[in-house]
This record gives structure tokens, C-alpha cells and sequence, in this order.
């Protein structure tokens, strides 16, 4: 081998050897992904239509703090209740002289108020309603065609904790309150609607619903009681992109409804030059609390592949993964190899 060869090729092999540590890396090929999880308990499965709707219902308050929906709120011991009787039957059959009584009633600590006539009635936790209904029955029987009204005269005093994002303390009066008027007194700054988080705690009860469905549910705005605590928070939510994509990384999801294909989008698509477009792999977050995780494999050359991953909800922690095609390692060499053999010749006739 002449001096002039034994410098091109030692000029090669240098430059493969420096060259190679620079080049981009993606992950592992395709089959390399498929043959692991063949070999362990993961299961590879192709995407369909009834693989991942997920995310997109309307989480709500349970019946714990949506039994009380009346238009006001739940009584409690240390209101006063001002109750009005009226009975019907002319004077001569009523027992009250006027047909009318009107009295002002505490309700004691036992939750309880005290009608003439009707007896003990119970009051704490209940809506005026209700104390209206149970009194009209305590009186059946006892009064000619009985008509009863219940208003609260004067509340006891109560509060209603709201911690917002921005932080700080609110106090709100307990009467008439719902929880969109805990919001209203919140400072949310510029944050989104589907990013915050709202708590509140009842007693030993916790229940979080996203502000998003609050204000999508009325169902959600419920009626709070003296005492119960209101946090907002901004919980974020990203799903990360690995391998052969324009974009690699945590990517923020922003909408409630965030697709595989909006994620895809977000990164920018697939690299042409690195993808494997017929394997693409999702590692959803809740594979990781199972004892037989899946892996979800996606064919971006097939349209009904496509259309599910437009159906697919992405979740907070979901992972995709864009495979190397199996020929862009050799490509790469050809590349460093075209690359250095100009350097080299170049370098050689120079030394020329």
C-alpha cells in the first residue's frame, strides 16, 4: 500500500472514529423494541379506536357534596329560622284563632327546632326545603289543611377557607355560598382553565375536580357548608417524545382533549432521515402500576392507524417513542465514510 492510500485510509478511520461520537442518536430499531418485549412480560399491541378515548369524561363531585343542590344552602345549629303557619278551615274549626302563627325558632345544637303543633323537626344539614316538607307532614293531622313557610331569619356565623394559586387566604360568608362564588373571589391570574385543580374538604371527605368541568357541569357548583376548605391549584401536565422526532423532550399538554396526533404534531413531526414511520411505540403512564404493561404500537403509514391516534387521549406522563429505521446506522457510515474520504483526499493532494 503506497504512503498516499496508507493516508487516506488512516485520515478515514480517524474522522469515522471522531465523527461517530457527534452523530445524532435516536432509539433503538424497531425489532430490537419488539424482541425485548417479547422476551419479558410486556405486551406489544397495534393501536385501534377502543385503545384510548381516556381523560375526555367529566370528572365530578360525588354525593357527598352534591346532595344538597336547593337553591340555598344547608342549615346548621345557631340559625334562625322564621317559620310562618297557616291553616285553613274558618275559625270555628281552626285551632290556631288567627289561621296564621308566626315565630321565630333557633335551631339547638342537637339540630333540631321546636314548632308549635308540629313538635321537634330536624334542621342542621338540611335546606329550607326539606324543613319545610318534614313540618307540613308533622302537621297533617293536627291542623286544618296546614300551610307552612320556612326563611332563615338570621345566620350564625360561619366561614368558608378559599386558598387560591396566587396564595392567601379568602373568607367567605357561609350563607348562599356555592363554590363558583369561591372561584369569583379567587384571583386565577392567566391560568387555564383545564390546568387548575379544585379541592375541597369537607370534614374528613377530599374530593378534586378540574376547573374545566366545573364550569362545563353546573352540577358541579356546589353548595358549600360553614367550615369547608377550598384550594385551587395548577397541576401541569406533559407527556414526553423520545427518538427519531423533530422535537424530543417534555411537551406541555394544553388542551383537555390532547390526541397522539396533537402530541405528534407538537414535536414536530417524525425525522425523515431517522423514522421508522410503521413502528412508533406509546408506553402509556398507567402501564407502569400493572403486572402485564403494554406498549401500543402505531403504523403511521396506515390511514386506519392514523385515525386512531387522532382518537387516542394522551395522558399526563404517556411516552413515545420514535425508532431509528433499521438502515440509518448504515446510512450514517456512508455519510461519515463520503465525508471523510473528501477530507482525506483533499488533505492527501495538498500534501502533494
Amino acid at each position: 500500500m503506497t504512503l498516499k492510500i496508507r493516508n487516506i485510509v488512516a485520515f478515514m478511520a480517524l474522522a469515522i472514529i471522531s465523527s461517530g461520537c457527534a452523530l445524532p442518536r435516536a432509539v433503538a430499531p424497531a425489532d430490537d423494541w419488539i424482541k425485548s418485549a417479547s422476551q419479558s412480560s410486556i405486551n406489544v399491541v397495534p393501536i385501534t379506536m377502543a385503545s384510548g378515548t381516556r381523560d375526555q369524561q367529566i370528572r365530578s363531585f360525588t354525593r357527598t357534596f352534591t346532595a344538597e343542590q336547593d337553591a340555598t344552602e344547608a342549615l346548621t345549629a345557631g340559625d334562625e329560622l322564621y317559620v310562618v303557619l297557616v291553616e285553613g278551615g274558618g275559625p270555628e274549626l281552626a285551632s290556631i284563632p288567627t289561621g296564621r302563627l308566626d315565630v321565630t325558632i333557633s335551631i339547638s345544637e342537637d339540630g333540631t327546632i321546636a314548632v308549635p303543633f308540629a313538635g321537634t323537626i330536624p334542621a342542621a344539614g338540611r335546606s329550607l326545603r326539606d324543613v319545610e316538607r318534614s313540618l307540613r307532614e308533622a302537621l297533617t293531622g293536627k291542623l286544618v289543611d296546614p300551610q307552612a313557610s320556612v326563611a332563615i331569619e338570621n345566620q350564625a356565623r360561619g366561614s368558608i377557607s378559599v386558598i387560591a394559586p396566587t396564595g392567601g387566604v379568602i373568607q367567605l360568608d357561609r350563607y348562599g355560598a356555592r363554590l363558583s362564588d369561591a372561584l369569583a373571589a379567587t384571583s386565577l391570574g392567566d391560568q387555564r382553565a383545564d390546568s387548575l385543580h379544585v379541592t375541597v374538604a369537607r370534614d374528613e371527605v377530599v374530593e378534586t375536580v378540574r376547573l374545566s368541568d366545573i364550569l362545563s357541569d353546573p352540577a358541579n357548583d356546589i353548595v358549600l357548608r360553614d367550615g369547608d376548605r377550598v384550594s385551587i391549584q395548577a397541576q401541569f401536565r406533559h407527556a414526553t417524545v423520545l427518538g427519531a422526532a423533530n422535537q424530543q423532550g417534555r411537551i406541555e399538554i394544553l388542551e383537555e382533549t390532547y390526541s397522539l396526533m396533537d402530541l405528534l404534531g407538537d414535536a414536530r413531526g417524525l425525522n425523515d432521515a431517522l423514522a421508522r414511520p410503521q413502528s412508533l411505540f406509546l408506553i402509556p403512564a398507567s402501564s407502569a402500576n400493572t403486572s402485564q404493561p403494554q406498549i401500543i404500537l402505531i403504523d403511521m403509514t396506515s390511514v386506519d392507524d392514523m385515525i386512531a391516534a387522532s382518537a387516542y387521549m394522551v395522558s399526563d406522563g404517556d411516552t413515545l417513542i420514535v425508532p431509528n429505521a433499521e438502515y440509518v446506522a448504515f446510512q450514517k457510515v456512508l455519510s461519515v465514510l463520503s465525508g471523510a474520504t473528501g477530507a482525506a483526499t483533499a488533505a492527501s493532494a495538498s500534501g502533494n
